[in-house]
Formats: structure tokens, C-alpha cells, sequence
């Protein structure tokens, strides 16, 4: 389950996909933190429901790391 801790660290971008994951009405007019308090309403509402839209959320992207590091 999600902590507003954790949502409140996203970007909006991110929240929205959330949101759309967890079909939240018209996440995409929503300021941030209305988003964020949608969600955790949500998920209290519907909690197996949250587990899916996580699980489904793509990973955060890192930069690839670099295995072959130059020489001088």
C-alpha cells in the first residue's frame, strides 16, 4: 500500500499514472496533492485493487551504468 509519504515524494506525471492505473476520475485536472489525497482515498476504498496498479507501474529509470570506465 502506498504512503503519502511516498506519493507526495512522485511528480505529478508520475501520481497521474497512478491515478489512471487506479481509474481515478479526472486525475488529469487535479493539482498534486488533490491527487495524492485522491489516491490514498482509493486505495482505502479499494486496497487489492492499489497492489495491481503498483505492481504494474514501470520501474524507475536509472542511467546505465558505466562497465567499461576510460583510462588516461
Amino acid at each position: 500500500m502506498l504512503e503519502i509519504s511516498e506519493l507526495k515524494a512522485k511528480k505529478l506525471p508520475e501520481l497521474q499514472e497512478i491515478a489512471k492505473a487506479l481509474n481515478v476520475p479526472k486525475f488529469r485536472t487535479m493539482k498534486k496533492l488533490d491527487l495524492v489525497y485522491q489516491i490514498l482515498d482509493h486505495q482505502a476504498a479499494n486496497p487489492s485493487q492499489v497492489k495491481q496498479a503498483v505492481t504494474e507501474e514501470p520501474a524507475e529509470k536509472k542511467a546505465p551504468a558505466n562497465d567499461n570506465p576510460k583510462t588516461n
